[in-house]
């Protein structure tokens, strides 16, 4: 049975969990605090609730002690227990990545109550002074936009392991990422570019996919994944526009198609005559090679395949980065 002591302001609750391997009796305690905008009665009977919730999950094996639990055992607590049920595959993948790739091996094996600003603040120090190397083996430093992205999902791991009442407060909120000046790129092309580029697209060498393609980045203002997940069943060729309502992505699983982030991301988007003549030869090309393959045809409506049909790979032939 549960213990309560009066602790200043709040409550020490005890509960007994058996015994340790060299004969040690086991105590679980949480100090609970009342709300001081409730009635008396109404804490009481809050206090009740919580000490009988407590020790259900003391006597059960449920009870979760920051005191004891490392962050990584926490990290993967988390994955399994919110992340999963919470966040759409990409961002669960790249949160993931963050938390077992780059914060536990550094902070991974430090008690969840033990953490402090300064651990983070020292994270982030180590990885703006080693950098990270990349698939293809090229070493590159962290942009301050990836350690904004680090810093956010360690906070808001953090934020649920607070929800949890596994800490008492997050440490990570008082840590600052480092302020790194964005280099300028050239993203976009000039007019005389975009009409030079338009020119060299006009070549019977350039494939149509890849005609219709860069027609659609260029008149559309679409992002890769958006163009890649059309079918054809989002083209209107009577009102020259497209509609754009998902994007596909790389996930570890495969590549997919996702909804996009927001409302406002659904958008339909009218096209120049020119471009739907462009894309109106491509179907017809794409449908005779339908024909021509008969039953080995794979396909299901895209409008970027693959020689049997199927979507394309999002970077295949780096369609994206030509």
């Amino acid at each position: 049975m549960a213990s309560i002591v009066k602790r200043g302001d709040g409550y020490r609750i005890h509960v007994s969990n058996g015994y340790s391997s060299d004969g040690k009796k086991i105590v679980e305690t949480v100090t609970w605090t009342p709300d001081s905008s409730r009635t008396e009665k109404q804490n009481q009977k809050a206090l009740n609730d919580f000490v009988i919730d407590f020790e259900r999950k003391v006597k059960s094996g449920k009870y979760l002690d920051g005191n004891k639990m490392r962050f990584s055992d926490f990290a993967m607590l988390w994955k399994t227990e919110y992340a999963e049920k919470q966040l759409q595959i990409t961002t669960l993948e790249r949160n993931v990545y963050i938390l077992e790739q780059i914060v536990n091996p550094e902070l991974g094996h430090i008690v969840l109550s033990k953490l402090q600003p300064l651990h983070f603040q020292n994270l982030y120090s180590k990885l703006e002074k080693t950098g990270y190397t990349t698939r293809n083996g090229k070493h590159k430093q962290y942009s301050g936009s990836t350690f904004k992205r680090i810093h956010a999902v360690i906070s808001g791991a953090l934020n649920t392991a607070l929800q949890w009442n596994l800490i008492d407060n997050n440490p990570a909120l008082i840590a600052k990422p480092p302020k790194i000046e964005k280099q300028s790129k050239i993203k976009n092309f000039s007019i005389d570019e975009t009409k030079t580029f338009l020119r060299l697209l006009e070549a019977d060498t350039v494939p149509l996919q890849l005609k219709s393609f860069y027609n659609i980045a260029l008149f559309a203002g679409a992002r890769a994944g958006e163009i890649i997940a059309l079918r054809w069943a989002d083209i209107n060729f009577e009102s020259g526009s497209i509609s754009i309502t998902k994007s596909t992505c790389k996930t570890k699983s495969g590549q997919i198609d996702k909804p996009p982030k927001s409302k406002t991301s659904n958008r339909v988007i009218n096209l120049p005559s020119s471009v739907m003549d462009i894309l109106k030869k491509h179907k017809t090309e794409q449908q005779q090679l339908r024909l021509k393959l008969g039953s080995y045809w794979e396909g299901s409506d895209y409008l970027f395949i693959q020689t049997n049909g199927k979507q394309i790979y999002y970077d295949q032939h780096n369609i994206s980065k030509r």
